[in-house]
């Protein structure tokens, strides 16, 4: 008796966990829809609307798709775990395309922001006093591809985005970058 009244307590708390990782994954796909839309609104009177508006539009079919990836992505997850698996972590990942769709997110979310995109690339140093270090390269950044669970990896930079976006200042300027 006492142990089915441990598994029942279990499995509440993996439902309430479930119910808040999947509000929060939610919440910035649902605000980057929200920001693409207000963006539209914003520039639909002005010269040019109508390629916006076609702009705006993918940018919103994409945060869609994404939060329909996220949905499945919850519900596989729910039914690994409930089959006692893990998360897969085999899939091909492509880390530039996840990192342009979250830079683009944020515009979204953000639009008076100024986001530059680039690369990180090393420093060689001249001597103790000037070590080497990592360094911001503004241009086109790396294509990266690596091995992973591509919906965790799509989570983490969206948290990021959203963490962003909550949590600094809206004047403040972001760089984001990748390097190999």
């Amino acid at each position: 008796m006492e142990e089915s009244f441990h598994a029942q307590e279990e499995t509440t708390e993996k439902m309430k966990r479930f119910v808040s990782d999947a509000s929060h994954e939610l919440r910035t796909p649902l605000a980057a829809i929200h920001g693409y839309a207000e963006l539209y609104k914003m520039q639909r009177d002005m010269p040019g609307a109508l390629e916006r508006a076609d702009e705006s539009i993918e940018h919103i079919e994409a945060s869609s798709a994404r939060m329909t990836v996220l949905c499945r992505g919850f519900c596989c997850h729910w039914a690994r775990l409930d089959e006692g698996r893990g998360i897969d972590i085999t899939q091909q990942v492509k880390l530039t395309s996840v990192v342009n769709d979250a830079a683009d997110d944020l515009h979204a979310l953000d639009p008076d922001r100024g986001i530059t995109c680039g690369q990180v690339v090393l420093q060689a140093g001249s001597d103790m006093e000037h070590p080497s270090r990592l360094a911001f390269q503004p241009g086109t950044m790396p294509d990266i591809t690596l091995t992973g669970d591509a919906s965790r990896l799509r989570q983490v930079v969206t948290n990021i985005v959203g963490n962003i976006h909550r949590y600094t200042p809206a004047d403040s300027p972001v760089e984001v970058s990748m390097g190999v």
